[in-house]
């Protein structure tokens, strides 16, 4: 069972109010005066908050006199109370509440606490059994009116349904028009499946306050999900007439642009409603979370875009979400130090949002700021000094600032806030772990990592990739670097990173042929992929060609690896002597 304790707690002080006259049968006379004064005994330990005690206390009162239902009464809470999901406990408990009620059905309060826990429960009849009753004995309750009214939508038999709507109909006769109530209607009425009267009672509504925009946005959204888009229009319409001022109104009329494929009036509405400042905030970010994932791809808006969100900022100066959404815009567009910048100042106003700090340390690695990613991702560590990810950044930090042993240790840090289940992650630090090995020149140990990062996620390319470029640079096992690297270029054949791998891990098993295949893929699809081809596959594509009978095709590679590397001293003995030397 979910949580009675709300509706118990109530219950409880209801419960100490005045009663009926106590009425009992079957034990002595002296069991009775027992139970009676251990009764009150439990009573008052209840009213000095000492409920274990008050409980034991009712617990022997009833075994002295289980006749009486007062008795029975006040424990059946303590027993739902202490439930805990027991089934039989619930059961015990409803049954003591049931036997009181059936003694005492005129007592209001217990009535009430015996329906709602009866729903509560799951025992809607019965709950709906002793709403009527209540109703009964107090016909002009509007609380019971509205809660059995309810109760008998809720069975969804017709003529319960016209019943609770009649009810509805007499509240609303002496209080009017109450939304609340028109929703219960209208919820009755779809669940019928009966469109006529829900458009009926809109009508009503309307008549009943005339010039409600609410109510009139309400018809037209009724009209949307009944496919009745010309319509919808007419009343959106007749809304932003009624007030043109309303930002839910307009905010309504925009999304109805959205649905029916209308770019252009959509994008014109959103504008408008955004400027509007009696748009609620909550309205206007959802508006621009909509607006800005469908247009930021077209080129051609993003001018109007950035100048909303200019206007936006300055008409919302404290609300970081805003500053926040603009960052994720800017960089959309490859505006990169923008963006860092918007969310530098949404994290200004809300340090603790750990998404906007991943995202701007992610900006500034972009940017090669260094400085920059040390001070957020410290930051970032500060406020979330469980988060795995960032002590994962700060490692990325430190083994491109050349502080491995301090990226080791960040690294150490990440795996012990990592779950043991979140086998991708960890197989992730584990291949930074091996990266930062080998970098300190211990490829014994980069290689446990390497293959443990493959044994957490055998699907992990980069490590495939990089143990497998690393055996073959330290001439290990190259049979084993064959297969990993080729379990790579099985998945991911246009990669070049794993082509320049595959390339040399062919060259050093001496295939010098099908490494010149390769290598001369890889420098192809990088002059079309990046529109250039970096040394260090320049200095590759000249080694295998030199070995593969091409003397003059790896001076050519080897001259121009060296005009993007001049202080390659290796490059500088292989062009000046057009030869291949060994490392």
């Amino acid at each position: 069972m979910k949580n009675l304790l709300l509706i118990i707690a109530a219950a409880i002080a209801l419960s100490l109010s005045a009663r009926p006259a106590r009425k009992a049968a079957g034990p002595s006379e002296a069991d009775r005066a027992k139970a009676d004064y251990i009764y009150l005994e439990a009573l008052r330990a209840l009213g000095n908050d000492d409920r274990a005690a008050g409980f034991e206390l009712l617990r022997r009162a009833h075994e002295l006199n289980p006749a009486d239902p007062e008795i029975g009464l006040e424990l059946a809470l303590p027993y739902l109370q202490l439930s805990g999901g027991d089934d039989s406990l619930v059961a015990k408990g409803m049954g003591l509440l049931r036997n009181y009620r059936a003694h005492n059905p005129a007592d209001y309060y217990s009535g009430v606490q015996y329906a709602l826990l009866s729903a509560r429960t799951g025992d809607l009849p019965e709950a709906l059994r002793t709403w009527g009753l209540l109703h009964r004995l107090n016909p002009t309750n509007e609380a019971v009116m509205a809660r059995y009214a309810d109760a008998l939508g809720q069975s969804g038999a017709t003529d319960s349904v016209a019943k609770a709507i009649g009810i509805y109909d007499s509240i609303e006769a002496v209080n009017g028009p109450d939304m609340q109530l028109t929703a219960q209607k209208l919820k009755f009425y779809y669940a019928q499946n009966d469109t006529a009267a829900i458009f009926n009672e809109m009508s009503r509504l309307r008549e009943a306050v005339p010039g409600n925009v609410e109510n009139i946005i309400m018809t037209a959204d009724l009209c949307m999900m009944f496919g009745k888009q010309d319509e919808a229009l007419g009343y959106y319409n007749e809304a932003i007439a009624t007030d043109s001022t309303n930002g839910h109104a307009v905010y309504a009329r925009a999304n109805y642009f959205k649905e029916t494929g209308d770019t252009v009036s959509y994008g014109r509405e959103v504008m408008r409603a955004l400027r509007m400042e009696k748009l609620e905030l909550p309205d206007k970010l959802s508006i621009l979370h909509g607006y800005v994932s469908t247009v930021y791809n077209d080129s051609t808006l993003q001018p109007t875009l950035r100048n909303l969100f200019e206007e936006l900022v300055v008409m919302h100066p404290g609300e970081a979400e805003i500053h926040n959404l603009y960052g994720r815009f800017l960089a959309s567009t490859k505006d990169v130090r923008g963006a860092a910048e918007q969310f530098e100042i949404g994290l200004g106003l809300e340090p603790d949002d750990a998404e906007a700090w991943d995202l701007l340390v992610r900006l500034y690695f972009m940017d090669d700021d260094y400085p920059k990613v040390e001070k957020a991702v410290g930051n970032a560590i500060h406020y979330f000094p469980d988060n795995a990810e960032f002590h994962s950044m700060q490692a990325m930090l430190y083994a491109l600032t050349d502080r491995r042993e301090q990226a080791l240790a960040a690294i150490d840090t990440a795996i012990t806030l990592t779950a043991p289940t979140e086998t991708i992650k960890l197989s992730e630090l584990y291949t930074q772990k091996g990266d930062n090995f080998y970098a300190l020149e211990r490829p014994d140990s980069a290689f446990v990592y390497y293959e443990k990062a493959i044994l957490y996620n055998p699907d992990n390319f980069l490590a495939l990739n990089n143990a497998a470029y690393h055996l073959a640079e330290s001439n290990g096992d190259l049979d084993k670097a064959l297969e990993w690297i080729e379990k790579v270029i099985e998945n991911t054949p246009e990669q070049t990173t794993a082509l320049d791998t595959y390339a040399w891990v062919l060259f050093k098993r001496k295939d010098y042929a099908k490494a010149r295949e390769i290598i001369d893929r890889v420098m192809e699809l990088d002059a079309e992929q990046e529109g250039e081809v970096s040394e260090e596959v320049l200095h590759h594509a000249g080694d295998i060609h030199f070995m593969d009978g091409d003397p003059a095709g790896a001076l050519k590679f080897w001259r121009e690896a060296l005009e993007l590397a001049p202080d390659n001293d290796l490059l500088k003995r292989k062009v000046k002597n057009k030869s291949y030397y060994y490392e």
